[in-house]
């Protein structure tokens, strides 16, 4: 059984060593923001001058896609139509924009509820399409059932976040991709339908910067490693400050940014269309192999009567 493990698995990295997908270019801006300017509008000019500069860094590279992490703004980017004004030809006019941005959504009872979104813009910064988190972080942007029986309405103050409903996918030049927004990118069941409706390359937008220099950080970014494995597609990561890098479909890191500091890291990617057994069934095999050891108890409990 180890020998065939093995085997199996070295001829999935040599197969997978060369991925054979059309390229696109891509560039990920890490712009180390203090997380106390996201909760000052008075720093939101400033916010969008590095971020601006730093992607104005990528022209020689004329990449494809852009990618700003995890609520680089703090404001949402449909009601502020001009907030990217800035943005007009420092891209190509195929190119786009992914931002990581609050969504606010006015109720029938006009209430304003958030999500934690992302954003897809052109190259002149008009939206294109935006995605809503689906599975929001507990605590952070939500509060457990059990929590919310017990403290009633204080759980559903205006202003928390809203998971979102749809399996959103972006296109850039041709090719479509999953966007996930920080903790979803650990939940492999999450990630699955995204590339089982098409996404041939998967992005991670995150703002791990309140993890300091704790063990978490790592362990947060060694878990998003293995969706690119289980999907064998390019996973780009965008933090804020770290850990900002390029996964290719062997779950390898070929680019990294440095941590804590303004950074931009450009990389060329493929698109993968291929379904890998993961996609196709899930955790299936999981599954079968605790009803085998179920069904092996019980018969040994049998024999034992």
């Amino acid at each position: 059984l180890l020998a065939v493990a093995r085997g199996y698995g070295e001829w999935q990295l040599r197969r997978w060593s060369k991925p054979s997908g059309e390229g696109l270019r891509v560039a990920l801006v890490q712009g180390n923001i203090p997380d106390q300017w996201r909760y000052s509008l008075a720093r939101l000019p400033e916010t969008m001058r590095r971020l601006l500069d730093l992607t104005r860094q990528t022209t020689p590279f004329a990449p494809d896609l852009v990618v700003w992490p995890e609520n680089a703004v703090s404001v949402s980017v449909a009601d502020n139509d001009r907030l990217f004004s800035g943005l007009a030809g420092q891209l190509r006019p195929s190119a786009r924009l992914l931002v990581g941005a609050p969504r606010a959504e006015l109720e029938d009872d006009h209430r304003t509820l958030l999500h934690n979104s992302a954003y897809l813009l052109d190259a002149s910064g008009n939206p294109v399409e935006v995605y809503d988190k689906l599975r929001l972080t507990p605590f952070g942007e939500s509060v457990p059932i059990v929590v919310r029986e017990l403290i009633g309405d204080a759980a559903s103050a205006e202003g928390s976040y809203r998971p979102g409903t749809r399996f959103t996918l972006f296109e850039v030049a041709g090719h479509r991709f999953a966007t996930v927004i920080c903790y979803e990118a650990i939940y492999a069941e999450l990630v699955r339908p995204f590339v089982e409706a098409g996404a041939e390359f998967l992005v991670n937008i995150s703002n791990d910067g309140w993890f300091g220099a704790q063990p978490s950080l790592e362990q947060h970014f060694d878990a998003v490693l293995l969706r690119a494995v289980e999907s064998r597609r390019f996973l780009l990561r965008a933090t804020n400050a770290g850990i900002t890098a390029v996964i290719d479909p062997r779950g390898r890191v070929i680019a990294q940014a440095a941590r804590e500091e303004p950074a931009v890291l450009t990389a060329t990617i493929r698109a993968e269309r291929t379904q890998t057994i993961y996609t196709r069934v899930g955790d299936a095999f999981g599954w079968l192999c605790l009803l085998a050891v179920a069904v092996v108890i019980t018969a040994s409990r049998e024999r034992g009567r």
